[in-house]
């Protein structure tokens, strides 16, 4: 989330992106971003989430689960 005027580019010969009050700027994990804050600054809320891997066990006990709930009276 941006509070102030923020360019956000990926790559030196990529168009930079113009981020402004209220902004939600989205990247996938490995994903480099350049920042540059505009003349008054910019603040950024950064929120960073690792969703657990799904190995094939726990794919095998979330279909049980859902079989079990479709099979209740």
């Amino acid at each position: 989330m941006v509070r102030g005027s923020l360019l956000v580019g990926r790559t030196a010969d990529e168009p930079d992106h113009l981020a402004v009050d209220g902004d939600l700027l989205l990247a996938t994990r490995g994903c480099s971003l350049r920042l540059e804050a505009g003349p008054l600054g910019a603040e950024v809320l950064c929120l960073a989430l690792d969703a657990p891997r799904r190995t094939t066990a726990t794919r095998n006990s979330l279909a049980r689960r859902r079989a079990e709930r479709r099979s209740r009276p």
